[in-house]
């Protein structure tokens, strides 16, 4: 019974090989296969974004914003996260060094196969935490910059209250508890199309056990505390109708990251799915032009 009230998170195997691309797979250090998306440009390409997707959500979140980036000389990589998508243990939280692991293994391939192009890391949502999180370590290839949409970061002590307590109590006693948000008055997107299309789309995950969002809330509270040793430059895209991330969330990530090395864009009309509204182009061309301000690669 004790054990069924102990939050769970996917344990990681032990190394048994290099990690790799293998197709559309990434194979980990640890044997785990994790599904791989690429858009390429139909020319040669000038930048990568690494793409990191939000909770529940798995690779193909990028489709959208990737087929406009692609006409624009970039190419696009994404993976389904460790316990999202098409990975083993679905809907289990895979761990903050589990996240920022793969990441970190994710980018190492990519940059061996483009060895000259200006590398960007982008994270939606729970992966803008992943991604900058993974960005504030040494062991990370070089790359330009980190692109931030709607990021999840929060310090653990700046959440409220009573929400944090019954978080902790939930995860720590039903951590099976399904949480779906069913009549709570939270949209995404004014794509109500693409919304419908996510919502029946199979490898997306429809309900979150209390251990997962308690997971979530850590990673963004271990982000939050890593914030002052990100060395990249760092651009924040945020959604002024944003019903996930809030408004106080970006002002104190804006306010901590290194003085000069951060660019916050606000959107008066924009949802937490920003890359992906029915009229993104604004928000698509705000990266293109931030990354082409960055200098553009020599190709290959």
């Amino acid at each position: 019974m004790l054990e069924a009230c102990i939050p769970m998170e996917i344990t990681r195997g032990p190394e048994a090989n290099s990690p790799r691309l293998d197709g559309e797979r990434l194979v980990t250090d640890d044997g785990v296969e994790m599904r791989v998306r690429r858009w390429p440009p139909d020319g040669r390409p000038e930048f990568i974004i690494i793409a990191a997707h939000g909770m529940n959500e798995h690779g193909r979140a990028f489709e959208w914003p990737a087929e406009f980036w692609r006409s624009n000389g970039i190419v696009t990589y994404a993976f389904d996260q460790r316990g999202f998508g098409y990975s083993p243990d679905r809907g289990i939280w895979p761990g903050t060094e589990n996240l920022t692991r793969d990441l970190t293994q994710f980018a190492r391939q990519i940059r061996a196969y483009h060895p000259d192009l200006p590398i960007y890391l982008l994270g939606e949502s729970m992966g803008g935490g992943v991604a900058l999180l993974t960005a504030s370590r040494r062991d990370l290839v070089d790359i330009q910059g980190v692109i931030l949409v709607a990021p999840a970061v929060a310090p653990w002590k700046e959440l409220p209250l009573v929400p944090r307590a019954s978080l902790w109590l939930a995860a720590h006693t039903i951590p099976w508890f399904m949480l779906t948000g069913e009549g709570l008055d939270l949209r995404p997107t004014d794509n109500i199309k693409l919304w419908r299309e996510m919502g029946l789309d199979e490898d997306t995950i429809h309900g979150t056990r209390a251990d997962a969002m308690y997971g979530l809330v850590r990673l963004m509270d271990r982000t939050a505390q890593a914030v002052p040793k990100v060395q990249f430059p760092v651009l924040v895209l945020y959604g002024q109708r944003d019903d996930f991330v809030r408004p106080w969330m970006i002002d104190w990530l804006a306010g901590h990251l290194p003085e000069g090395g951060v660019e916050l864009v606000r959107y008066e009309h924009g949802y937490h799915w920003l890359l992906r509204a029915l009229k993104p182009e604004n928000v698509h061309g705000t990266i293109l032009k931030w990354m082409t301000g960055r200098g553009a690669g020599q190709g290959e």
